[in-house]
């Protein structure tokens, strides 16, 4: 479930891709604050209070980082060959695809 739960929160995200910020910045804050999700998670797996109640909560969290996923996928393979010069252009594009 949690599988599906993450392929569709990914899939959301990367249709969303008309609010892509301008400035490379915003784009590696965004990936950086996506750190705290990993706190998030263990938090999750470790409280007997999590495990006493619904899967709601880490179910959540899990579509959340999934849609950010996709979002963040999308948003740096559109912004990343803008980024660089024009001649470095389609070798930057050609790397993001390996």
């Amino acid at each position: 479930l949690s599988f599906l739960n993450f392929n569709a929160g990914d899939m959301l995200g990367r249709a969303f891709p008309f609010c892509i910020p301008r400035e490379s910045r915003s784009l590696l804050l965004f990936a950086a604050g996506r750190l705290l999700f990993a706190p998030l998670f263990v938090a999750f797996r470790r409280s007997e209070a999590a495990r006493a109640h619904s899967d709601a909560l880490p179910a959540l969290a899990l579509h959340l980082f999934a849609l950010s996923n996709g979002w963040l996928t999308t948003a740096i393979f559109v912004r990343a060959p803008r980024a660089v010069e024009e001649r470095d252009r389609p070798a930057a594009g050609a790397l993001l695809v390996l």
